[in-house]
């Protein structure tokens, strides 16, 4: 079989990365941009690289450019730069063969004009990088690939392991498992692994990372239900959640039903409502619910607008798995670094604050309501829980956990080897 030719993967991930710079999310730059099955992964991954590394290779283009700033360029031209340094960095085997490439691209292209001035800055980078990278490292925002807001951020909540941290966030996200025990038991579903060389290891009694990441519809019996693909971090909200057979649970903002697949493979009869304002996250959930042999209400509504899907009964317990900047998932997002800003996390913090404010009046009394975030910055985990304390008298912060990272209002759990980073916080009411 014939290899995914190195000039389409500069070509087509420039074009990704061209909608990136317009504003769109990387996973939905690749599904515009016209890539065959075959070129897919070979571009995603060229395309997922740059963008992680996208202030560092920036900072490179811009250090080689001390002439012909001047000079018009189009998008493409700069973000093919882009994507060029990336794959020098990444495969200096081949770094003569891809200046090569990126110049005959540039020259078909109609930014010929500008094909010298790739060959000289493409070179020059070869010739300077180890003097260069060491200036340039020196940049804590460099050196970690975050913005400088983040680094100042993690020093600040997190001061005995910041660097520990930001190393993690700048690799690559773990390939977690979730093992269906309603079908299948751990072990068997594991030897049918071993069976096929899928090298894994089990973290707990549902959960296997995988060592090499894989399609997801090449995983053995996926279509049958036997196993899902979710995160550790995220499955542990079967951890925190106290529920009994029979209780009443609302999952306030479903998606695609992660974790309630997660919850309702764990407990039993659980009668449970699904609510999302986005009918394509419903159409998901209600995909995975039949794939997995599970039942669940799903309602298509505003939250807000309680009066529009509420029946007035109250619920035992409530999930409420909030919008956030996702700082603690930008191994796997990774445009949430360079999309979100700092005074976003205030503006998340608000619409969280409201959204705890429409649900609690919804949970019994002695019900609980547990608080999800996949952020590790405090105006998104503590504030909107001090505000709804501030604004109900009958809120109580049950401790989670005595484990490092637990905290009064919560526990984090920060990214590491198995799992992105989380935030949990169980509420009962009183």
């Amino acid at each position: 079989m014939s290899l995914v030719s190195l000039n389409d993967v500069l070509c087509l991930s420039a074009r990704v990365l061209c909608e990136v710079m317009r504003g769109r999310s990387l996973p939905n730059a690749l599904s515009i941009v016209p890539i065959s099955n075959f070129q897919l992964p070979a571009v995603r991954f060229a395309s997922y690289d740059v963008v992680r590394n996208l202030n560092y290779v920036e900072a490179v283009l811009s250090s080689r450019l001390i002439s012909g700033r001047g000079r018009k360029w189009t998008p493409f031209f700069h973000s093919l730069m882009l994507v060029a340094i990336s794959k020098l960095d990444a495969d200096t085997d081949h770094a003569y063969a891809i200046v090569d490439q990126v110049v005959a691209i540039v020259k078909r292209g109609r930014h010929g004009y500008l094909s010298g001035l790739a060959n000289a800055v493409l070179r020059g980078y070869l010739r300077e990088r180890e003097s260069l990278q060491e200036r340039l490292l020196k940049s804590d925002s460099l050196r970690y690939r975050l913005p400088e807001w983040w680094i100042v951020r993690l020093r600040e909540l997190y001061p005995d392991n910041w660097e520990e941290l930001a190393q993690t966030l700048l690799g690559h996200p773990p390939m977690s498992l979730r093992v269906n025990r309603r079908k299948i038991s751990l072990q068997k579903y594991r030897d049918i692994l071993d069976s096929l060389t899928f090298y894994h290891r089990a973290i707990n009694p549902s959960a296997i990372v995988l060592n090499s990441p894989c399609s997801q519809s090449g995983l053995p019996y996926y279509e049958e239900g036997y196993v899902s693909v979710q995160d550790f971090g995220a499955q542990q909200v079967t951890a925190f959640m106290n529920l009994k057979e029979g209780d009443c649970l609302l999952d306030a903002c479903c998606g695609s039903g992660g974790k309630l697949t997660a919850i309702l493979e764990s407990f039993d009869g659980i009668v449970a409502t699904a609510v999302d304002s986005c009918s394509d996250r419903l159409f998901r959930l209600r995909g995975e619910l039949s794939r997995l042999g599970l039942e669940a209400t799903a309602v298509h509504a505003d939250l807000f607008d309680v009066s529009s899907w509420w029946d007035g009964r109250l619920f035992d317990a409530i999930v409420l798995d909030v919008p956030c900047s996702g700082s603690g998932s930008v191994r796997r997002h990774v445009c949430a670094k360079w999309n979100k800003k700092e005074e976003d996390l205030l503006n998340f913090a608000g619409i969280q604050s409201n959204m705890l404010a429409t649900v609690w009046p919804l949970l019994k009394r002695g019900g609980q309501l547990l608080y999800v975030t996949c952020s590790l910055f405090e105006e998104e985990n503590t504030f909107p829980l001090k505000a709804l304390t501030e604004r109900f008298t009958d809120v109580f912060v049950a401790c989670l956990s005595e484990q490092q990272g637990s905290r009064r209002w919560g526990v984090c759990l920060c990214p590491g080897p198995y799992s992105d980073g989380f935030f949990y916080a169980s509420l009962t009411k009183k």
